[in-house]
């Protein structure tokens, strides 16, 4: 019987090897792409959102926003919300690298779409949200 845990994970090393593998040369880690990412479609986050958003604990998000703002992708402002709360936001250099470093990951789905029909991309798709579904419990 296949265990679905360790084939999901088997997957998910395969897909980040080749995406580090893809990013180099846009000066982006597969951590900070996923930052620029969502800053991308979420134009302004707090570090807490980001780190929920990219899977990485708040200690994480700050080493990655401090990272991407010295390379000049990001800038932090005083959120409107709260005094207390920084917001991050692309800069011109970050909105730039985003499509660039985009492109990259179009290749793996590119890569993927030769391997399987649209059906079964789909299908897959599916199957994979619901994987999330039964496994996100509170114990």
């Amino acid at each position: 019987m296949a265990h679905l845990p360790w084939e999901l994970k088997r997957a998910e090393r395969a897909d980040a090897r080749l995406l580090d593998a893809k990013l180099r040369g846009t000066r982006l880690t597969k951590a900070q792409f996923g930052v620029i990412q969502a800053l991308a479609h979420m134009r302004k986050a707090s570090a807490a959102e980001l780190a929920r958003t990219v899977f990485v604990s708040p200690q994480a998000m700050v080493g990655l926003i401090t990272a991407l703002e010295q390379k000049g992708y990001i800038e932090r402002a005083q959120s409107e919300v709260s005094a207390r709360i920084i917001d991050a936001r692309l800069t011109a250099a970050g909105r730039a690298a985003w499509p660039r470093a985009s492109a990259k990951l179009a290749e793996i789905d590119d890569l993927l779409a030769a391997e399987f029909s649209q059906a079964e991309v789909v299908k897959f798709s599916r199957f994979l949200t619901r994987v999330s579904e039964a496994l996100d419990v509170d114990e």
